[in-house]
This record gives structure tokens, sequence and C-alpha cells, in this order.
């Protein structure tokens, strides 16, 4: 499910907000048999049943993933004159998610047609794990371009993450960018019908993992 909605704020300035919940429940019953195969050197292929590993058990899996999201940012747009425009973007993002799982395995079926946990005699194992995770981070960009032929963009991002430890949780990673649309000079337009747009563009930054 994703909810979202964009609230124009004043001129130029505009507010976007976006929950998202992802549920994912799974159960899995896996019943042991034989493996069927054909046999390929044969003229009349004929099937043959191959015992396997899980023949004579019984396999149950369930699963619960739930994650919860959520971003929102503001962008401002303004116009200097002349062929300056500055754009001003600012936010924060947040996630959790947690994974749940359970596997039990019952082994000597009384009936491999009924393959169900109590209906077996030998060993029996069961194992399980639960993970939980979070993030959140808080990032901001400004870009200016002139005349939309020269570009300058400064980006920054302070992001956390709960697999390091709290002294180490939190970083931050900057990035800036330079651009020239030389497509748009003049001295260009004899290319046109063949070079219809053309950017050069340097970039250098960190970005967090």
């Amino acid at each position: 499910i994703n909810l979202g909605a964009t609230a124009n704020i004043a001129k130029g300035l505009s507010i976007r907000a976006v929950y998202t919940i992802d549920r994912d429940n799974v159960i899995r019953h896996n019943v042991g048999g034989p493996i069927t195969a054909w046999d390929f050197w044969s003229r009349n292929l004929p099937l043959h049943n191959i015992a396997s590993a899980s023949q004579d058990e019984t396999d149950y899996q369930s699963g619960r993933y739930l994650i919860n999201s959520f971003n929102a940012y503001a962008t401002y747009n303004k116009a200097l004159g002349s062929g300056h425009h500055l754009k001003f973007m600012a936010g924060i993002n947040a996630e959790d998610d947690e994974d749940l799982n359970f596997t039990a395995t019952h082994q000597t079926l009384l009936d491999p047609n009924k393959g169900e946990i109590p209906l077996a005699t030998g060993d029996y194992s069961a194992s399980g794990s639960h993970a939980e995770d979070a993030y959140a981070g808080y990032f901001g960009r400004i870009n200016y371009d002139y005349k939309e032929k020269y570009l300058l963009e400064v980006n920054g991002r302070y992001d956390g993450s709960s697999s390091f430890p709290p002294s180490y949780r939190w970083a931050f990673f900057p990035s800036v960018s330079a651009g020239w649309r030389i497509g748009e000079e003049s001295f260009m337009a004899p290319l046109k019908p063949f070079l219809d747009d053309w950017k050069f563009r340097i970039s250098y930054g960190t970005i967090g993992n």
C-alpha cells in the first residue's frame, strides 16, 4: 500500500509525503516423497522413482515480513531573472523492517498421503529467526542553472542504520556536480539536426550503502 499526497503551500513551494506499508505472509508445506525422472537412454522413456533424502519427512515453514517506510520532502523553485534559476529540496526518510521465520521438520511419516507434523514418529527439529532493521536519513539539495546551459548541484545526506553500533550509526555523505549543456550554445546550431542534445557533466561525492 502506497499512501501519498502533495501540498502546494505557496508559489514555487510544494511538500510531498509518501507512506508505504508492505506485508508478506508465507506458509510452505513440503511433504517428502520419491523423485520421478525420465530414462532418456531407453527407447520407451519409462518413468523411474528415485528415493530422495527427504522422502520420509514433512516440513512446515512460515514467514512474516513487515516493512514500513516514510518519505517527505519540500521543494522550492525560484527564478531570479536574467536566466538564473534556483531550486532547493530538503527532506527526511525512515524505514523499519521485520523478518520473522519458523521451520519445523518431522521425519518417518506414518502415511505419506497425510504429511502432517503430528503424523510422524522419527526425529523432530525446529528452528527460527527474528530480525529487525531500521534506517533513517535527512537529505538536501541545491540546484542552480543559468539559461539551462550552465548547471551546478550540491547534495548532502545524513544517514543512519541500525546495522552499526550506536557510536558509528550515523554519517554525512556530500556530493557536488557541474554540467555544461554545450548543445544549447549558438555555435552548435549547425549540428542540431544530427545532435539535438549534448551535455558534459562532472561529479564527485560519497554515498552511504
